[in-house]
This record gives C-alpha cells, sequence and structure tokens, in this order.
C-alpha cells in the first residue's frame, strides 16, 4: 500500500515538473491563452478566460493580441507598455469603462483595433494620432461625441465603425480624413444629419446608415441619400427612405459641399502625388542600379578577356624562346671557344701566323 501511495506522490510531482517547465517555455500558457502564427506574425488568442487585466507574460514581440470577451474594465497606461510591437488589437465585449491617458500612445505600429461592445462613453484622445491606424471599431458604445480628441486627425483611417451609439449626426471633431473609404454610422439617432457633413470625407465609398431615424424623416433622408448615391457616387448599404418624397423640393445650395470638400481633395493630391513621386524615384533608383550593375559586369567581362589575351600571349612567347635555348646549348664548345677564348690564348695563335 505504501508503495502504491509512493507511486501517484511521485507520477504526480512528475506532471507538476513537466508543467512548470512548460510554462517556463511558454509563460503565456498559465492564462490559457494560445499562441497562433498569423500571416508570419506572432498573435495570441486569450478570448473568453474570465480575464479582468491585461496578461503580463506574453512574448514582448507580440503582434496580434485577441483578448475580446474577457471582464477586463480598466485599461491603464502600463497595459501594454510589455508590447510596443503590436499591430492588431481586439478588445470588443469587454466591460471597460474607463481608459487612462496615454494607454495606447506607445503603440505606432498599431494598425487596427476594435473597442465594440464595451459601453465606453470618452475615447482616448491619443488614439487618432497614431500614425499607422487604419481600422477603428467602436460600435455598442455610449459616444455622442468626440469633443475629447486632438484634432486634427493624424491617424490615416481608412474604415471607422460608429454604429449602436448615441450620436444625431456625424462628430465635427472627426475633421478631415482624406483616406477614409468606409463609414458605419447605422442604429444612431440620426437627426440632424446633412449631406454637408459628408464633406470632409472626400474618398469616401461605402456608408452605412441603416436603422437610423433619418429613415423615417422623410425629406432629409432623401436629401443625403440624394446626394451621396447621385453626386458622390457612394454605395449605401440596403437603405430606404419611407414615405412619398415627390412632394420635397431640394435647390442647388441643398447639395453644394463645404470648404472642406476642396481642402480633403488637395491634402488627397498631395497624397497622390507623393505616392506617384515615390514610385518614380524608386523606378529611377532600380534603373540606375540595374545599368550600374549591367555596366561593371560588362567592364569585368572585358577584363577578364584581356587577361585571358594576356596570358596567351605570355604562352606563344614562352613556346617560340624555349627552342632558341635548345639551339644554344646544342652549339660546337670549340667554335665557341674560338670566339670567347682567352687573351692568351689569342697571342698564341697569332704567334703562330
Amino acid at each position: 500500500m505504501n508503495r502504491f501511495i509512493s507511486w501517484i506522490t511521485f507520477s504526480l510531482l512528475i506532471i507538476n515538473i513537466n508543467n512548470i517547465d512548460a510554462f517556463a517555455r511558454d509563460p503565456s500558457k498559465s492564462v490559457g491563452c494560445e499562441l497562433e502564427r498569423v500571416n508570419r506574425m506572432v498573435g495570441y488568442v486569450c478570448t473568453n478566460l474570465n480575464l479582468d487585466k491585461i496578461p503580463k507574460n506574453l512574448k514582448s514581440s507580440t503582434e496580434v493580441l485577441d483578448i475580446s470577451h474577457n471582464h477586463i474594465k480598466n485599461l491603464y497606461r502600463t497595459s501594454f507598455e510589455p508590447y510596443l510591437d503590436l499591430r492588431f488589437l481586439y478588445l470588443q465585449e469587454n466591460r471597460i469603462r474607463d481608459i487612462e491617458d496615454e494607454t495606447f500612445a506607445k503603440l505606432e505600429d498599431l494598425e487596427a483595433i476594435n473597442l465594440s461592445g464595451n459601453g465606453l462613453i470618452h475615447i482616448p484622445p491619443e488614439i487618432f494620432t497614431l500614425p499607422r491606424l487604419r481600422n477603428v471599431y467602436l460600435a455598442d458604445n455610449s459616444f455622442r461625441s468626440f469633443e475629447n480628441i486632438q484634432s486634427p486627425i493624424i491617424a490615416p483611417l481608412q474604415k471607422l465603425d460608429l454604429s449602436r451609439n448615441n450620436m444625431d449626426k456625424i462628430p465635427k471633431e472627426l475633421g478631415i480624413l482624406p483616406n477614409l473609404v468606409f463609414l458605419n454610422i447605422s442604429s444612431n439617432p440620426l437627426r440632424d444629419l446633412t449631406p454637408q457633413q459628408f464633406s470632409p470625407f472626400c474618398h469616401l465609398n461605402e456608408v452605412n446608415i441603416t436603422d437610423s431615424r433619418l429613415k423615417n424623416m422623410k425629406c432629409d433622408c432623401e436629401k443625403v441619400t440624394r446626394f451621396l448615391v447621385r453626386k458622390r457616387d457612394i454605395e449605401i448599404f440596403s437603405f430606404y427612405c419611407d414615405g412619398n418624397s415627390a412632394e420635397c423640393r431640394f435647390d442647388n445650395s441643398s447639395f453644394i459641399e463645404t470648404d472642406d470638400y476642396e481642402k480633403c481633395m488637395s491634402i488627397r493630391r498631395e497624397v497622390i502625388e507623393h505616392e506617384t513621386a515615390k514610385v518614380t524615384w524608386s523606378i529611377i533608383g532600380f534603373s540606375v542600379l540595374g545599368f550600374l550593375i549591367i555596366f561593371i559586369g560588362c567592364l569585368y567581362c572585358i577584363h577578364r578577356r584581356n587577361v585571358n589575351q594576356m596570358r596567351k600571349k605570355i604562352m606563344i612567347n614562352n613556346a617560340s624562346v624555349k627552342p632558341k635555348m635548345t639551339e644554344a646549348s646544342n652549339r660546337d664548345p670549340v667554335s665557341d671557344e674560338s670566339i670567347t677564348g682567352s687573351p692568351e690564348k689569342l697571342l698564341i695563335k697569332r704567334s703562330d701566323v
């Protein structure tokens, strides 16, 4: 019996040692996060783990972090300090109510963030200053406006989801967004929506305004939809105005763009010119580099050809010199002596004469 108890104790000890060793190799296992590779990026999935704070024991090289569907209530300035390489951050469906200022300020590589479903009232002011942030999802919160954000927005936003909030119009604090292509403001109490509120978004392609009060505001609804579809050729998701709009009358001023549209277009032109110039200079640079490589290659080939020709000449010269040397070595020694004899022998020959 004692042997059996000892064997069980020993087995449990081995299991615990193995678990400790596994946690040492990947500490994230201690909180249940799963390490995944997403398009060659280091990512962690920490969903549905009842977490109440951001885990600190993940790899510092983490680029994708999904910590949605947990019980996190607060985010602090130090929450993401270990993960400055983050590019995609998913925090939807938590209980976040308070986010300390500068929480996201150091995440300069962040490209997308999802804070949907948290009941937030205020957006962190620094979030729109991140230089690479393209996609922001803020659905299912309690935003009325963005009074606390820093203007102008520096982030090159392309997608913005503000659906299911308490907004009666597009927040003017957003300012000019020349890269924005998708805007979702559906399921908001839109009572004061005008065509001119879309002027700062000159590159807009798709708008979602479904399930909003605008639908019941017959003439205002018709004015906005005509402006978006007919003048700007923007796609509207499954949205139709209620009632007969035949009695609505609009003059030309109803569809005039504000100055923000021209400013937005000017920024777009500058961006396009900058990108075109970058591509042009890249082509020129690669062309020059290619020419130099070909030129150096030609010089090397010429050099090698000259070296080979010199070697052939030297071999031919050596071959012609060798027979002469053999002929000289085979000459009669007497005749040589008569020519190159000593002075005494020359005098004896003269006296004989």
